[in-house]
């Protein structure tokens, strides 16, 4: 599953289940996906955790290193990988519209439009096409400018690689 995927899947079932807060994997772009979706008020918030030294002291109490790193030395190739940047998570903080006693989620629906299998490209004019077909919608697109969303890459003038809708 590539990242978006499970980013979008992850985000789908926490809002079913009322969660307030969750934790995806961190990604450059995933990162940039969530700070759009917080500009455009999607989601309240999100902030990267790195989980490698709390890991890497837990290994550390647990095992006495000193004594296994003789005689197995792919532990010390573990504790190394615990210390690079693959713990990093986004804690990612979900918008709720609360009305009554339910709260309904501020994202209706996440739809991926651009897939590995078969990737969506638009140019400037499709963009405004797809646009006026679903105004209330915001589309995401991994442009050359970077990954930016459908009014920024109309102000920019810029067509790109179609990743998703959010409505």
């Amino acid at each position: 599953m590539d990242t978006f995927s499970n980013l979008f899947t992850t985000l789908r079932n926490a809002q079913l289940r009322k969660v307030k807060k969750v934790s995806v994997p961190y990604s450059q772009d995933t990162w940039k996906i969530l700070f759009i979706l917080e500009k455009e008020g999607y989601i309240e918030g999100c902030q990267i955790v790195s989980f490698a030294e709390s890991l890497f002291k837990k290994t550390m109490e647990e095992k006495n290193t000193v004594r296994y790193q003789k005689h197995f030395p792919s532990l010390q190739k573990k504790i190394l990988f615990q210390n690079s940047n693959a713990y990093k998570r986004i804690i990612v903080l979900l918008k709720y519209n609360y009305i009554g006693y339910n709260g309904n989620s501020v994202i209706r629906g996440i739809q991926k439009i651009s897939k590995p299998g078969g990737r969506v490209y638009v140019s400037q004019k499709k963009l405004e096409q797809y646009t006026l077909q679903n105004t209330l919608a915001t589309y995401i697109l991994h442009t050359s400018k970077g990954i930016l969303c459908d009014r920024d890459a109309k102000a920019l003038n810029v067509g790109g690689e179609l990743i998703c809708s959010i409505f």
